[in-house]
């Protein structure tokens, strides 16, 4: 019983690259506030990861930025508008904004806005609210959002796909559960789950789990936390000296 625990722990791997500020390649761009009543600093919104490959979205350097696994540089592209979520998905680049009544999703490919579209809602939606749940064993994505609705929260969601309306969305998360929120299911239908306590933010794939106490020197919008089809875990801290990017493998 000892050497099966002893094996078990031992398979939770830790990998750590750091990723620059600044504006050049290889570097991703930061807002600082001067005024301490300004808010908080604000790093690239949001990140995604597919294929062993990083996405950010640089909303700084008004680009999206892409690394490899080991965190060399590897291309960028140059963002054109505003978004505030990125989604990495059969190889396609997604990108998402909410606005009062609307969410905007467009594709990109190449470098070149190919695809978007709007849609209206009927309720305000929650801001930064949009966020996708990637299950690899069935190859499908979920889209979901939160509303104001007369004082409620309310999220609803579907299955991701084109010319969405608001009569695709059901009402619920997807990514509730009793055991934790899912943040995403593996090639083998394993889910990665997240519950927080004390401050700690804990994932949980099969029977391992991995603590995370995050750093917050800059804040993004999007979920700091993402995963690979084999379930591998990607979460960013951002630190004073830029991007740290932990790779958990279980």
């Amino acid at each position: 019983m000892i050497k099966l625990i002893l094996l078990a722990i031992m398979s939770l791997h830790v990998d750590t690259l750091m990723i620059p500020w600044g504006s050049g390649d290889g570097r991703l761009g930061i807002m600082l506030k001067v005024e301490e009543d300004a808010g908080p600093n604000m790093g690239p919104l949001a990140f995604d990861v597919e294929d062993g490959r990083i996405a950010f979205l640089d909303i700084y350097n008004k680009r999206i930025a892409f690394f490899r696994r080991d965190g060399s540089f590897e291309d960028s592209w140059k963002l054109d508008g505003y978004f505030d979520n990125i989604v990495l998905w059969q190889g396609n680049v997604y990108l998402a904004n909410s606005d009062w009544d609307s969410i905007t999703i467009a594709r990109m490919e190449h470098g070149k806005l190919v695809e978007k579209s709007v849609l209206r809602v009927s309720a305000p939606v929650v801001g930064a609210s949009v966020n996708f749940l990637k299950d690899f064993s069935n190859n499908v994505m979920f889209i979901k959002y939160s509303s104001a609705n007369k004082g409620n929260i309310e999220t609803f969601f579907t299955l991701f796909k084109g010319n969405l309306t608001k009569s695709d969305f059901l009402k619920g998360d997807p990514t509730d559960t009793r055991a934790g929120a899912v943040v995403g299911y593996d090639n083998s239908r394993i889910p990665v789950l997240l519950r927080f306590k004390g401050g700690n933010f804990y994932f949980k794939h099969g029977k391992e789990e991995y603590r995370w106490e995050p750093i917050f020197f800059a804040q993004m919008d999007g979920p700091p936390y993402r995963i690979e089809g084999d379930g591998a875990l990607y979460i960013v801290n951002y630190l004073e000296e830029g991007v740290e990017i932990l790779e958990v493998t279980w």
